[in-house]
């Protein structure tokens, strides 16, 4: 069973109960773009942008239009009900990431700067994910590694 898959909770709560965490744990800007295929939020935590993306489903998919055995059709407001119903659990699952790795660095588990790295924004407006990754899988299909930081230097 995937996480929240239940939940009757709001977008809107969740997003309101992110923006409160991150608040209460020292962010001083926050802010979320929606759009049709990503919702999104950032945030400034002493200086460093962070920007985390969530992918939405299309509410024209085909697994909201039938049902789990692909046997019946559903009518335009359950299908447009299971979508909604995605979309909320979506939104959990993001405030639980964040809640997660929140209370890491509370504990001391990680800084800040290790638990959000990914998604900090470089000058260029890349995430530092979006900057590395297509390096560091290239490294891994090639085989080559990451085994010094000379290589990982050289990235992308």
């Amino acid at each position: 069973m995937r996480y929240a898959s239940n939940t009757a909770v709001s977008e809107d709560r969740s997003r309101a109960e992110i923006e409160q965490m991150l608040m209460k744990y020292g962010a001083d800007e926050f802010g979320y773009i929606t759009r049709a295929t990503e919702a999104m939020i950032g945030f400034q935590y002493k200086g460093i942008r962070v920007q985390m993306t969530v992918p939405l489903p299309s509410s024209t998919d085909k697994r909201f239009h039938e049902t789990p055995t692909g046997r019946q059709v559903r009518s335009d407001n359950k299908a447009f009900d299971a979508w909604q119903k995605e979309i909320r659990r979506r939104w959990r699952s993001l405030c639980l990431v964040i809640k997660a790795m929140l209370v890491g660095v509370d504990d001391g588990v990680m800084t800040f700067e290790q638990a959000f790295m990914p998604y900090m924004v470089l000058g260029n407006g890349q995430t530092v994910a979006h900057y590395f990754l297509p390096g560091i899988q290239k490294a891994i299909k090639l085989g080559t590694g990451l085994g010094s930081m000379k290589q990982l230097a050289m990235l992308p």
